[in-house]
């Protein structure tokens, strides 16, 4: 008898770009054919500024960029949770994380997922050889199955 893993959560890591566009449609097509539930996980590392002068009016400005950008991660996500919506059953999640890796890894364990798809590059700006930074560093650290789709 073959082995079958079965996957009842799948995790997919999505922030828009190309490979994370593959990795949903992976994702997603996997989730239909094991009828497992599926969640697309989009990590917003809020920028550090540190703190510079007496007044905390630079803070408010940055308080309001830090909104936009969480905002604009709202926006992506829904549109990708839109995109699957009638196939699968799919539900985002903003993650707050200073750390991609760290905000995936998190994710993955406490809604206890069975399996993790992203892509190989994102949009770090950073290019691996064969594997994006982040990818490697889940693929290194989750403790659940990883597929990495390119």
């Amino acid at each position: 008898m073959p082995f079958e893993p079965q996957f009842r959560k799948i995790l997919v890591a999505y922030d828009g770009s190309p490979d994370s566009k593959r990795a949903l449609r992976t994702g997603s097509l996997l989730a239909k054919r094991m009828r497992s539930k599926l969640l697309i996980v989009h990590v917003f590392s809020p920028a550090v500024f540190p703190y510079i002068g007496a007044s905390p009016a630079p803070l408010d400005g940055m308080s309001a960029l830090q909104a936009a950008a969480k905002k604009q991660s709202e926006a992506l996500l829904a549109r990708a949770v839109k995109s699957v919506a009638g196939q699968v059953r799919a539900r985002g999640l903003v993650v707050e994380s200073g750390s991609a890796v760290e905000g995936i890894i998190e994710t993955a364990s406490r809604e206890d997922v069975d399996l993790i798809v992203m892509g190989t590059q994102g949009l770090t700006g950073f290019k691996k050889i064969l594997v994006g930074s982040v990818s490697s560093g889940v693929v290194a650290h989750a403790k659940c199955a990883v597929l990495v789709a390119k």
